[in-house]
């Protein structure tokens, strides 16, 4: 089959469907690419996400405990609330916000560093 009679037969086959048919397809066009977008953009939200986790919180530094709490995660990064008492941190402020907002990689940071989120 040559390149033209390829072509004639796509054109054929095209002009052939009917205009339900059609629309699927471009329905199901759009839809992938809505998806494509979409899958990009949770990605990058995820990547910004831990990115400002990494700048927010010190993620090379001895955990942190808190006594409400139990272990909350890496030091934060210039927060004066956070005692260093030996291997670990006690925080003492009770303003929680920051490791409310990054719970998911402080519990993450907590699992990888073989303590328990809720426990001592």
């Amino acid at each position: 089959m040559t390149l033209a009679e390829a072509d004639r037969l796509w054109w054929k086959n095209l002009l052939a469907a009917s205009a339900r048919e059609r629309r699927h397809q471009e329905i199901f066009r759009r839809l992938r690419k809505f998806l494509g977008f979409g899958l990009i953009a949770i990605v990058a939200a995820i990547g910004l996400h831990l990115g400002f986790f990494c700048y927010r919180f010190d993620v090379f530094s001895d955990p942190v405990f808190g006594r409400d709490r139990g272990w909350l995660g890496p030091y934060i990064r210039g927060n004066r609330d956070t005692v260093d008492v030996g291997k670990v941190g006690y925080y003492e402020s009770t303003d929680y916000a920051l490791y409310d907002f990054y719970s998911g990689p402080c519990r993450a940071w907590i699992f990888l560093n073989g303590l328990n989120y809720r426990g001592t």
